[in-house]
């Protein structure tokens, strides 16, 4: 299938270059916690990610394209995907710095980074696209907004007197 050979080079995708990383392996909405201030708040304070059990090392562009097609819409990604992505590079970068890590004059630019993160999202979307059912079956979707504390302990006492 000399086709598939050159939209999805494997080795390339093995090879994750300069920016290996730990990576969550499961970065999908149902994995992010968010906490309200209170229950009118629509910004959350904070954000945790959960569910570590295949978290592994590689290219950052795996979490980012798995989230992206598995918790976002056609028409959000055509819509604000370049943004994103220059966004998230530029995030990245000013962290790497704190870490005395320059991206520019290690030679890797933002436009290595959005090749590299493009090449990668036809495997990240396959993978999407397995799950898709189980995203879509609501009988097995669970609610991890936490708006407080008292919320929160509420529904684990529910959790816990469902599993009894």
């Amino acid at each position: 299938m000399p086709e598939l050979d050159k939209i999805w080079n494997w080795e390339s995708f093995l090879e994750s270059g300069p920016l290996t990383c730990l990576l969550h392996g499961d970065s999908w909405n149902n994995n992010l916690l968010f906490r309200y201030l209170n229950e009118t708040s629509e910004k959350p304070e904070e954000m945790l990610l959960i569910d570590w059990q295949i978290a592994r090392c590689g290219h950052p562009s795996h979490d980012l394209g798995y989230f992206f097609f598995s918790s976002t819409s056609s028409s959000f990604r055509k819509q604000h995907l370049d943004e994103l992505l220059d966004e998230y590079y530029a995030a990245l970068s000013s962290a790497l710095v704190k870490l005395d890590i320059d991206l520019k004059s290690e030679g890797y630019s933002q436009e290595q980074f959005i090749q590299e993160t493009k090449q990668r999202y036809i495997l990240m979307m396959m993978i999407a696209l397995f799950i898709l059912p189980i995203l879509l079956d609501s009988s097995k979707a669970i609610d991890h907004t936490l708006k407080n504390d008292e919320i929160l302990q509420k529904d684990v006492n529910q959790q816990l007197e469902k599993g009894a």
